[in-house]
């Protein structure tokens, strides 16, 4: 009976875990993404400036999606 106790009580250990890690691992990319998008935000005007100079663009956005062929 007491090794069925602590069985059950491991088990449920386990799962607490997995959720928490579940949780930090959402919560850390939830972070990179903010970064990145913050990163973003301040390059680029700096490389539309390049963009339009350098390779003579005339139209420069970002997340633009297009569909492959």
């Amino acid at each position: 009976m007491e090794v069925d106790n602590s069985f059950e009580e491991i088990k449920r250990i386990l799962a607490d875990i997995a959720r928490i890690t579940k949780q930090n691992a959402k919560l850390i990319g939830d972070i990179g993404n903010k970064f990145g998008s913050f990163t973003e935000e301040m390059a680029f005007p700096s490389m539309d400036k390049v963009i339009r100079k350098q390779f003579g663009m005339e139209t420069v956005s970002t997340r633009v999606r297009t569909k492959g062929r």
